[in-house]
């Protein structure tokens, strides 16, 4: 190999040599001992690596090891979408199109926006794993912290993440190959889509930014049998999906804020208090307007709309639905559960309680107080402030029972005289109220046609 020195530069030396292809390693080139990094996707070009002496009391990780870690921070499907749908939000878009598909193991998720978009040194920033210093002061309407959801969330359901964004006329576009990386055991991004990659639609707005993961090794189940989820229960995955966005995100949706589109459908709120939130037990606040604090209690179950009943007995139960709700600003955070609240950490989920609410609404500069975490899904109160969430969550506990209680003992009186029938001005009907009608009507299985073959005798009636 006859190598010739082409060009220089700070710290570096380029070099260029006349081969096919060299195997991916590190070498010195004759007398010029400078360090080349060969890429073995191009059969001419060499990369250039700092020739300068690295100081040995400053240890850099190793990229191949540490960029497998971060896709063990423990997200489920549902958290990771949440978490990108997040930056749309911060960059202030107001429409967001979300696309799980499937292809077998060419399935793909895309994340679209209509936000601000970002330059090509905006979008390098963007992809650096650790791009935010969580103790900066943020926008309220930030919802990063630690400029890492991008990167784990993506990385924790596949191993393919590129990124395409539009601002100022300005197209940019990045990619984080997981294999790429293990290879080269270097943080190097690319600039280009995925070879054969199914999807790779940009934004149809003048700025905006899509997110684009595939190779989903997580997300299939391949664990190294090489066996895949079928077609079926990945689209019970991105119903799963599907409704976390709509609870999450329901306080947006219900503003106006934003449109979240999921598989070509807007997708309506989902709001785990059915407008009762406006009816506070209790309510308190920091005094600086960091922290509020309400309780109340919700309608029963079997008062809330058929349609509600259905899809709350299909996803999370309503009994499970009671307890402590934490806000960053719109954004839910954890819901669900008292947080093992009151003397001895007794207060647990329980029948009776199954109304009772208590909401937490914070500003992010409460992050590091609640150790909010970087999938943030949870959160942890700190010490001052449990005597004021015992508070609320007794109250609202108190009222449950209270309530749930009188409605036991009515029925024991009326279980007798409920009615079948009631009576209007087009004759006669089955009465809606009817506790057996609305248990039948209720069910995900029957219902739909349990409701159909009602209405059909009441139409047919020989009176």
């Amino acid at each position: 190999l006859e190598p010739g020195l082409i060009g220089t530069s700070t710290h570096s030396l380029h070099e260029k040599i006349n081969i096919e292809k060299i195997d991916n390693y590190q070498f010195c080139s004759n007398e010029l001992s400078a360090n080349v990094a060969i890429d073995n996707s191009s059969k001419t070009e060499v990369y250039n690596h700092d020739t300068t002496d690295e100081d040995p009391d400053v240890i850099n990780p190793s990229a191949a090891s540490m960029i497998e870690n971060l896709r063990s921070f423990g997200y489920s499907p549902e958290e990771a979408i949440a978490d990108i749908v997040d930056n749309s939000i911060s960059a202030n878009a107001s429409n967001i199109y979300i696309d799980i598909k499937w292809h077998g193991t060419d399935s793909y998720i895309a994340i679209r926006d209509d936000g601000e978009g970002m330059t090509e040194e905006e979008l390098i920033q963007a992809m650096r794993p650790g791009s935010k210093n969580p103790n900066l002061a943020r926008a309220n309407s930030d919802l990063g912290r630690f400029g890492m959801g991008l990167k784990s969330a993506s990385f924790s359901i596949g191993k393919e993440l590129t990124v395409y964004s539009r601002k100022n006329k300005s197209e940019s576009i990045r990619r984080w190959s997981l294999d790429h990386v293990a290879q080269l055991n270097k943080w190097k991004i690319l600039k280009c889509k995925k070879e054969g990659s199914l999807h790779f639609k940009d934004a149809d707005s003048d700025s905006g930014t899509t997110v684009v993961i595939e190779n989903l090794d997580r997300l299939l189940g391949l664990d190294g049998s090489q066996t895949i989820i079928t077609d079926e229960d990945f689209y019970r995955i991105a119903e799963r999906i599907s409704f976390h966005l709509s609870l999450v995100f329901h306080k947006y949706i219900n503003d106006n804020s934003i449109v979240l589109s999921f598989n070509d459908r807007i997708l309506k709120s989902f709001d785990p208090h059915f407008g009762s939130d406006d009816n506070p037990l209790f309510k308190s606040d920091s005094g600086n307007g960091s922290i509020e604090v309400v309780s109340f209690i919700v309608p029963r179950e079997d008062e809330l709309p058929i349609p509600t009943q259905r899809l709350i007995k299909r996803t999370t139960g309503f009994t499970q639905m009671q307890g402590i709700y934490i806000y960053r600003g719109d954004r839910l955070i954890s819901y669900g559960g008292w947080l093992n609240l009151g003397r001895r950490q007794q207060m647990k989920i329980n029948d009776d309680y199954a109304l009772g609410r208590v909401v937490v609404k914070l500003k992010n500069s409460e992050d590091k107080n609640w150790r909010i975490d970087i999938k943030k899904s949870t959160a942890h109160p700190p010490l001052s402030e449990l005597p004021n969430l015992n508070r609320a969550a007794e109250t609202a506990r108190k009222a449950s029972a209270q309530n749930i209680s009188k409605l036991n003992s009515k029925k024991k009186i009326k279980e007798n005289f409920e009615g079948l029938w009631s009576k209007n001005d087009k004759g006669l009907s089955i009465d809606r109220g009817n506790s057996l009608y609305r248990q039948l009507a209720s069910d995900d299985d029957i219902g739909e046609k349990f409701m159909a073959y009602i209405k059909n005798l009441e139409n047919k009636l020989p009176l």
